[in-house]
């Protein structure tokens, strides 16, 4: 098999590509995005610093965007915006809702990527970006596969790096993989550590990283969460899938799902549908066939169950807010869901997100049938004491307000004369 290609968005610099400013315009040739710096840009008297995002998932970009509109605002910093994945029209329909945009478009995470591919592939692609771009720090978010690449690159050109949502532990190189070391290692390189709780600050300092480096934010995902439930958007296809009746919203993607996990997960949601014909599941299943055939299989003739096609971030933000409860694998899910009141029922044996456990918003059952039942059971009466409880427990991830803290931090570490100054909006 020959290596794969990959391609960037090129310009007219002599590295192949064009740097930009903060205000430019979008062209296209022969398919390829170039991206051209506003002729007249306002005139500063100083330096801007460059920030360089990278990232290449769908929840990578959500959990960014809100942090991007930050510093977007900031004086001295620009930002520029590397995505390395492939579904590009998703991306950009969720960055737009931030007022976001891309600037490098590296097309290397595709559905078929390995590891070793999107590694591989991503070094030398990320090399040539950061040679062009110049960037004054590099910052990536959590614990994929890009995000680990990204602060490799850096790293190697001596680029410091800012990790937003540093220290999450699951204490198991094996659970979540390879999530649990990518973020350790990241955490290893990084300058700047945006913690999103106490807990996950301990987690660092536990590892001899220096105080001053680390800093508690909250979770930019609730950032996202609320920005996007004030625009109250409704979608009546989606409201008539379960009319008023009480809804459960399902999520189960995770590999270490896949096969039996998930079979006893899907069998133990058809009992309890069976039983409860009055309540409606809605479950946006994702396209891997290990989920799709499982799901078909187990669900697909239940009359309260819906299997919809994946659903985007507005669309997701609407079933959570008209939700019950929650069950999912989701990490962003189980960040997000307390923002609006509802309880989330962990289907995993082991979480780097613990927080909502021991402030009882959550509970863990895993893919443990008598577990997911009993829980199932009591959270289907809203006015149990049970679901109250966990309804009323508070968000632990956050209260909006990370983005604009990670943005400050960013700029008083980068351009401190500004700050000093008052020059800082």
């Amino acid at each position: 098999m020959g290596r794969a290609s990959w391609r960037l968005r090129p310009g007219r610099s002599s590295t192949g590509f064009h740097p930009v400013s903060r205000s430019f315009k979008r062209h296209e040739h022969q398919g390829v995005h170039a991206v051209h710096a506003d002729p007249n840009p306002k005139h500063t008297p100083y330096r801007c610093k460059t920030v360089l995002s990278v990232f290449g998932s769908r929840p990578e970009a959500i959990k960014m965007a809100p942090v991007l509109s930050e510093l977007k605002a900031l004086h001295g910093i620009q930002t520029r915006v590397c995505f390395t994945g492939q579904d590009r029209d998703m991306l950009e329909q969720t960055l737009g809702l931030f007022g976001v945009d891309t600037d490098y478009d590296l097309e290397i995470v595709r559905d078929n990527s390995s590891l070793f591919d999107t590694t591989t592939e991503s070094l030398p692609a990320l090399r040539e970006v950061m040679l062009d771009a110049k960037p004054d720090m590099v910052m990536v978010h959590g614990d994929t596969t890009t995000a680990l690449s990204a602060a490799l690159a850096a790293f190697y050109l001596r680029v410091p790096v800012a990790h937003v949502e540093a220290g999450l532990r699951s204490f198991d190189k094996w659970s979540t993989w390879p999530d649990e070391f990518n973020r350790r290692t990241i955490d290893t390189i990084a300058d700047l550590h945006f913690a999103p709780t106490a807990r996950a600050r301990q987690n660092l300092l536990a590892e001899k990283t220096p105080d001053g480096s680390i800093f508690v934010t909250g979770n930019t995902s609730v950032d996202a969460a609320h920005t996007i439930a004030a625009r109250q958007d409704d979608f009546p296809m989606l409201r008539q899938r379960f009319n008023n009746r009480p809804l459960v919203l399902l999520s189960v993607h995770r590999r270490e799902n896949f096969g039996r996990p998930m079979e006893k997960i899907f069998t133990t949601v058809r009992t309890w549908a069976r039983q409860n014909p009055g309540c409606s599941v809605i479950f946006p299943v994702h396209p891997n066939p290990n989920i799709t055939r499982s799901a078909r299989d187990i669900l697909g003739e239940l009359r309260n169950v819906s299997l919809i096609p994946p659903v985007d971030y507005t669309q997701s933000i609407f079933l959570l807010r008209n939700c019950q409860f929650v069950m999912t694998d989701s990490g962003g899910l189980q960040e997000e869901a307390p923002a609006f009141g509802k309880p989330v029922v962990i289907l995993r044996d082991t979480t780097e997100r613990p927080e909502s456990i021991e402030n009882g918003s959550a509970i863990m059952t895993g893919s443990d049938p008598e577990k997911i039942m009993t829980v199932m059971t009591a959270l289907s009466n809203a006015h149990s004491d049970s679901y109250r409880r966990m309804a009323a427990a508070g968000n632990p991830f956050g209260d909006g307000r990370a983005a604009h803290r990670i943005a400050s931090i960013v700029q008083r570490s980068l351009a401190p004369a500004l700050v000093e100054s008052g020059r800082v909006l």
